[in-house]
């Protein structure tokens, strides 16, 4: 199909509409977790700051080294569908254990959803990435986009939901709507996976039918191997120096195998993974200071932010939900956009969407910083978080969905796991990061005055956004180079 028929196909596929379920389902679970994890830390197990970012930035690393697994799996040995089941019932039983007040099980909780985490996603997006016919399908960003939005709906329920159970009815109850939440994604996928007809049901080099070895059968090896990363998991969870030293390995590794696979493929193929390898490291900035929400950000609510509206003290967790409502509002206009660009006879770079989406989260925490550094009393006004949410979540529509858009699209044939992988894994170390730089934030002492807390907070925020603006403005000298190697041009 070339590109003047693909302009005039402008449905998008049924299949994204089950798919935005299913992942609307599993984001909800992911993000009540991501809203309680810190508070929870420091409330319930009394982590100091300190320890609580650290375990939760070595779990957040962690989370998005995992893809790489499960795109292997997918793309070799069992099809995305296998995967996504596997991944689905892994998220369902972690959520579950969170709600047993042991720290061991905690762990290991946290273990079984580092890898059900890789399993699922790069699977779901992949089965969305194959509804497209290649990267010139002006549908696909729009699809993407409004595949975001079920992605914020459930990011936005989550925290809201889970929050105020949790404040009713205790921690374990917040934990046990995750994994129902989980359940009904799973089940949703089972139900109406016939829908996609016969995409994702095998990988184009099956190996599920071999011995491997010492003759041992591929599907028992590969159930020791999962029991072996579960143990390993937990460990590194519970070993936080250790699980730094891992990410950095494990994305070393990831890397020079992605391009190694880049030099193996046709002119135009290297080129264009080569080309989103750079996207991806330069993305590391704006994961950074996304991962704040949860952690820095997190914490400065619920101590520096006067929270109650018209009498009534609105629960911290509940700010987490601020990001993926006004990522749901500003959605519907994002896909008008995108559709408007895909029908003329120019096309934005996708570095562009990139540097776009660097500068607003920067701008976002520049935001922070002023709020912080010009309060009188160390209390701020919760609309100038609310005003953060916004700049942040405007960036992330021009940035996330692209990116993922971008990896799908311009992977080259059976590589789309690995492709999706890698993108991920400029969320592993971006976590990893964001663990260091949230400590410039750590309040000492929980007893400190609000003011000198602000004082705290408004320094980290400043420099946080100052950098990201930096990275920002460094990366927008490599478009001319990005759009060339990436083919970005009308035929």
């Amino acid at each position: 199909m070339n590109t003047a028929e693909l302009t005039h196909e402008i449905h998008q596929p049924k299949g994204l509409y089950f798919l935005f379920a299913v992942e609307l389902w599993e984001r909800y679970a992911y993000y009540t977790l991501n809203g309680l994890f810190v508070l929870y830390l420091t409330q319930a197990l009394l982590f100091s700051d300190k320890k609580a970012y650290g375990l939760f930035a070595a779990y957040s690393a962690l989370i998005w080294i995992t893809p790489s697994i499960g795109g292997f799996l997918a793309d070799k040995l069992l099809g995305f569908r296998r995967v996504l089941i596997m991944g689905g019932a892994l998220l369902t039983l972690g959520y579950a254990l969170l709600a047993i007040p042991n720290q061991h099980v905690f762990y290991v909780a946290l273990s079984l959803l580092l890898f059900g985490n890789g399993f699922f996603k790069p699977c779901v997006e992949g089965l969305l990435g194959s509804l497209y016919h290649g990267s010139r399908d002006p549908r696909r960003d729009g699809g993407f986009t409004i595949y975001y939005m079920g992605i914020n709906i459930g990011a936005m329920l989550g925290p809201v939901i889970s929050g105020l159970l949790a404040q009713i009815y205790g921690w374990r109850v917040g934990f046990l709507s995750a994994s129902l939440g989980m359940l009904i994604g799973l089940i949703i996928f089972i139900a109406y996976r016939h829908t996609l007809g016969n995409k994702g049901l095998k990988p184009q080099h099956s190996l599920g039918e071999r011995k491997i070895i010492l003759g041992i059968p591929n599907q028992l090896t590969m159930a020791l191997g999962m029991l072996l990363l579960l143990y390993i998991g937990t460990w590194l969870l519970s070993h936080m120096g250790a699980s730094n030293i891992a990410v950095v390995l494990l994305g070393t590794i990831i890397v020079i195998a992605y391009i190694i696979t880049a030099f193996k493929q046709a002119h135009s193929d290297r080129n264009r993974m080569l080309g989103c390898l750079v996207l991806v490291l330069f993305s590391i900035a704006f994961w950074v200071l996304y991962q704040q929400a949860p952690m820095s950000v997190n914490l400065f609510t619920e101590r520096n932010v006067n929270r109650v509206i018209f009498g009534y003290t609105v629960p911290t967790v509940w700010f987490q939900s601020l990001n993926p409502i006004f990522i749901v509002i500003l959605t519907p206009f994002m896909n008008l956009f995108w559709g408007a660009v895909g029908r003329r006879e120019w096309i934005l770079p996708t570095a562009i969407k990139f540097v776009a989406g660097i500068l607003l989260m920067g701008l976002g925490f520049l935001v922070l910083n002023i709020a912080a550094d010009t309060t009188s009393t160390g209390m701020v006004s919760s609309a100038w978080v609310a005003a953060s949410y916004f700049l942040q979540s405007a960036g992330e529509l021009a940035l996330s969905p692209i990116g993922l858009s971008m990896m799908t699209g311009m992977a080259p044939k059976n590589l789309g796991g690995m492709m999706i992988g890698t993108w991920y894994l400029a969320s592993a170390a971006s976590n990893a990061l964001a663990g260091v730089a949230a400590n410039m934030a750590s309040v000492p002492d929980t007893d400190m005055s609000a003011m000198d807390s602000a004082s705290i907070y408004g320094h980290a925020f400043g420099l946080y956004g100052w950098v990201s603006i930096g990275v920002g403005i460094l990366a927008l000298f490599f478009v001319p180079w990005l759009r060339r190697m990436m083919e970005e041009v009308k035929k």
